[in-house]
């Protein structure tokens, strides 16, 4: 994490408690504790760099894919899987254009 972010968010973190947390400060405390922890630090960059690998994005909202199968099947798809792969995943750097296929 850049020094400026570092900075900021530890200066975030030590105005105190939201009012969310009021009467509850050693929730706040184990909190601002976990995310400094240097196990979730790390973590966190390998998340990050992991997702920047991907070269397919997934976007299918909250609709299941059963649904989406379905409604292809129906719509007289002879291959409904390939059809729903193509609705639901973008490539980075895309993900307003349409959809894959």
């Amino acid at each position: 994490m850049p020094d400026k972010i570092k900075t900021e968010v530890l200066g975030q973190l030590s105005e105190g408690c939201p009012k969310e947390l009021e009467g509850r400060e050693d929730s706040w405390a184990w909190l601002c504790a976990h995310f400094q922890a240097p196990d979730y630090v790390n973590k966190a960059q390998v998340n990050k760099g992991n997702r920047k690998k991907k070269t397919l994005l997934h976007h299918s909202d909250s609709r299941p894919f059963s649904y989406r199968m379905d409604a292809r099947r129906r719509g007289g798809s002879k291959f409904p899987e390939i059809d729903v792969f193509g609705d639901v995943y973008v490539r980075p750097e895309n993900e307003l254009a349409d959809p894959f296929m």
